[in-house]
């Protein structure tokens, strides 16, 4: 995109304008994302590196729950 806008001498409207359909949203896939932008951010630092668990919820700082099936011993 960067490379596009240069040579087309484009305002930053109109890159946006490219890459986005008409309501606005911008055109992709998730893996363009992940393979594009992901690393880009990675480099300005700008973008997480690697995880603070192995889960969502320990990344997240979230407790475990109990389970409802354990059982109840006294």
């Amino acid at each position: 995109m960067y490379e596009a806008a240069r040579a087309g001498n484009l305002t930053i409207r109109q890159l946006a304008e490219r890459v986005t359909d008409d309501a606005g949203t911008l055109v992709g896939t998730a893996v363009d994302f992940a393979v594009l932008v992901i690393p880009e951010l990675r480099r300005r630092g700008l973008f997480r590196t690697s995880y603070a668990g192995r889960t969502l919820r320990s990344h997240l700082g979230l407790p475990r729950p109990a389970s409802r099936y354990a059982s109840h011993r006294n």
